[in-house]
């Protein structure tokens, strides 16, 4: 007689802590790339001033907390472009002021990025006065 009222006990044990679950599992967001360091690429765009596209050769450095990126990319013929954003394991996000031949401007970028290369566009710039260099430009850095 026991044994008979043990079974249902053990059967309502069973049924109410093991089986199958119907909470799906927490998705696991990859940790953001680490893009800090030195890198060397180039900065592609078309002047306003019209013509061909050009191409100017990078350096850049940039640091990193976490997520939070700040740089510096150097352009040949003494631009400078500064960033600041966010990056994740596959995108970055930044804003960047840019000033070339005295004349400054900035914008909200977008990109990708990899333990090897980052890449952004930059829209045409917002700029003070009536000065103005380009109507885009792309950003491709390696290491």
């Amino acid at each position: 007689m026991r044994r008979l009222l043990l079974l249902p006990v053990l059967s309502a044990f069973v049924i109410a802590c093991g089986g199958n679950s119907t909470t799906a599992p927490t998705p696991v967001t990859p940790p953001p790339t680490n893009i800090a360091g030195n890198w060397t690429g180039t900065f592609t765009f078309t002047p306003t001033s019209g013509g061909q596209r050009q191409i100017l050769a990078v350096t850049a450095t940039f640091t990193q907390g976490s997520d939070n990126i700040t740089g510096q990319v150097n352009i040949a013929g003494g631009g400078t472009a500064l960033l600041s954003g966010i990056v994740s394991a596959t995108t970055l996000t930044a804003s960047t002021t840019m000033t070339v031949n005295n004349c400054s401007g900035s914008a909200s970028v977008s990109g990708s990025v990899s333990a090897t290369q980052v890449r952004w566009t930059v829209p045409t710039l917002a700029t003070s006065g009536t000065c103005s260099f380009f109507t885009s430009g792309d950003f491709l850095l390696s290491r």
